[in-house]
């Protein structure tokens, strides 16, 4: 599969099948304990292993979780998981997976979240969501350079598959989206008539691009600037309450509030109807700033916080995108 990695966090989730160590497989244990301090003890118990069928001595009920996965020219794989219990948090947490570059020196597919910046494998979400997340997601192909006196990856494109082969004991009132903003489509990956996508990963012929190889266990690393094509968005709709009360009549745009404001404003929107939408903020050239929201948002009342603390004083522009809409307004910075 190029080198990948096998994780699985306990909680559900992970591509180490069952949570099972084959017999003669090498492994470590991540290491949560700060650097200076003596870490606990580890103690595997006889409860903790498996026979010689490969039963796994643990509870048999399945915990809710999602697995995404890729494959780039019929060849190289790469997944990503999220698990939902009472352990997880939207802040980092034991139970999250850091992704770790490959270990072979041969073409390989990297796939994972980006959480409090950081690389994950598996993402430990709590199970009481409420309101909405969106948690970006990076695909990188990388081969090794044409250069026999440099170790060093150089980016790989190529057609791509994208499926979401788990998809478990995802509570009825949460919507589930996986997004490509590059594109602007969204996948409710709850709808099992829809498995799979299919779209091309292209590289830029002019990039100098270079990840440095070793032979060694390294966490990737995420850039302070970073983009990314896809976004998991889950909305968690509290079971409490009856989603058809109040909702907005029609799609609106509200003028931000404060204005003029100095660094920051927050900006609200209504929507009918579950859609996909882009905000976005441009200056008056129509140069690009900002995309404050984007990917498929639920009905009702939605607010967004900008901050301009980068940006000269001036007017600006803030455009919503739905599907039969677009809605313009300007607000002004003063510093």
């Amino acid at each position: 599969t190029g080198g990948g990695w096998r994780t699985s966090n306990g909680q559900g989730a992970g591509s180490l099948s069952g949570g099972i160590v084959a017999p003669f497989q090498g492994f470590f244990i991540q290491n949560e304990a700060v650097a200076d301090a003596s870490p606990d003890p580890i103690t595997i118990a006889l409860g903790d292993t498996t026979d010689t069928s490969g039963t796994l001595y643990s509870g048999t009920t399945a915990p809710p979780a999602i697995q995404l996965a890729a494959r780039i020219n019929g060849a190289q794989v790469s997944d990503v998981w999220f698990s939902f219990s009472e352990t997880g948090s939207l802040e980092d947490n034991r139970f999250d997976a850091s992704a770790l570059y490959a270990l072979d020196y041969t073409p390989y597919l990297m796939f994972h979240a980006v959480s409090g910046g950081r690389a994950l494998d598996i993402k430990n979400l709590p199970l009481d969501l409420n309101g909405e997340i969106s948690l970006p997601l990076k695909l990188n192909g990388w081969k090794p350079v044409d250069d026999e006196t440099v170790q060093a990856y150089e980016p790989m494109g190529g057609s791509v598959e994208m499926i979401w082969p788990i998809v478990r004991n995802i509570p009825d009132a949460w919507d589930v989206y996986l997004t490509d903003h590059e594109t602007g489509q969204s996948f409710d990956l709850t709808d099992p008539s829809v498995t799979k996508y299919e779209f091309e990963l292209l590289v830029d012929a002019k990039s100098s691009e270079r990840l440095p190889y070793r032979l060694a266990v390294k966490e990737a690393k995420v850039p302070e600037k970073f983009t990314h094509r896809f976004s998991l968005d889950i909305t968690a709709v509290p079971t409490s309450i009856d989603p058809a009360e109040e909702l907005p009549i029609e799609i609106a745009l509200a003028q931000n509030y404060p204005n003029p404001f100095n660094p920051t404003t927050s900006i609200r929107f209504e929507l009918p109807e579950s859609q996909p939408i882009a905000l976005e903020v441009y200056d008056l050239s129509g140069r690009h700033i900002a995309t404050l929201a984007s990917g498929v948002h639920t009905a009702g009342f939605h607010e967004v916080s900008f901050d301009a603390s980068g940006l000269s004083s001036g007017v600006y522009l803030y455009r919503l995108q739905t599907e039969s809409q677009t809605f313009t307004r300007k607000f002004t910075l003063l510093k």
